[in-house]
């Protein structure tokens, strides 16, 4: 998936897709996911969300972007606290 090669690689800047640039998109990982692990999972979240909150986009469309179900999506955005 190419958005995700963005993220896995450290000299890409992540700015024009997320809205958020690399440091801020760590230190809002760390922040959401604070009593989790550090796996894979929680960063994909992560992703997902800001990039749904960056474009405004349906469930749908964030969904093909990043070849995760229309559910998972919608399961990321309305996670409870």
């Amino acid at each position: 998936m190419p958005i995700l090669r963005l993220w896995f690689d450290d000299e890409l800047e992540l700015k024009q897709d997320f809205h958020l640039s690399r440091r801020a998109m760590n230190a809002l990982h760390r922040l959401l996911h604070r009593e989790h692990g550090n796996g894979w999972a929680n960063q994909l979240e992560t992703l997902i969300y800001v990039y749904w909150l960056a474009h405004g986009l349906s469930y749908q469309v964030v969904s093909s972007v990043f070849d995760v179900p229309k559910a998972t999506v919608y399961r990321i955005i309305y996670k409870e606290a």
